[in-house]
């Protein structure tokens, strides 16, 4: 008898193939369609303008982010905590500086004003890996037996040593 009763034709890793892959390819296809609408909007440059704020540094090697707060031009839009994305590291930043950025919507990120070209094709690629882990688990729902309650199986048929 296998692990959960069923005998040796129910795994833990088909298990999770049926039932953990789809909600994994579901919250991802629902992440990468939340974002895309910001994403094409920082690419191609479109939000509304503003002012960034260096508030707090977070340096890796040679590259920094920086994150702050955000302004419009014309004062409506105030985001705190926001980090600036533009593709350029910021070592020369410092904290109080400015630099002129676009909001695009995105409540954690606000972006250069030339846009920021790498950040459509991450949110495609999480679509598309989201996309393949359901087709992925949908080929795994297919090859699952199916069971009707009540009918049992035709037993095999025996030998009957005849030739």
């Amino acid at each position: 008898m296998g692990v959960f009763g069923r005998g040796d034709r129910t795994r833990p890793w088909s298990l999770a193939a049926r039932y953990g892959v789809p909600l994994v390819a579901v919250a991802m296809i629902v992440v990468s369609l939340i974002g895309i609408r910001g994403s094409v909007r920082a690419w191609t440059g479109d939000g509304t303008p503003g002012t960034f704020t260096a508030k707090w540094p977070d340096c890796r090697g040679n590259d920094c982010s920086w994150t702050g707060d955000f302004t419009s031009v014309d004062g409506r839009v105030h985001k705190s905590h926001v980090a600036l994305y533009d593709g350029r590291g910021h070592r020369d930043m410092r904290k109080g500086g400015t630099r002129p950025a676009l909001d695009t919507g995105n409540p954690m990120r606000v972006y250069g004003p030339g846009g920021y070209k790498d950040v459509p094709g991450y949110e495609l690629l999480m679509l598309l890996s989201g996309l393949g882990a359901l087709f992925y688990a949908g080929k795994a729902w297919r090859g699952r037996p199916r069971r009707r309650p009540g009918i049992a199986a035709a037993p095999a048929p025996r030998p009957s040593g005849r030739s």
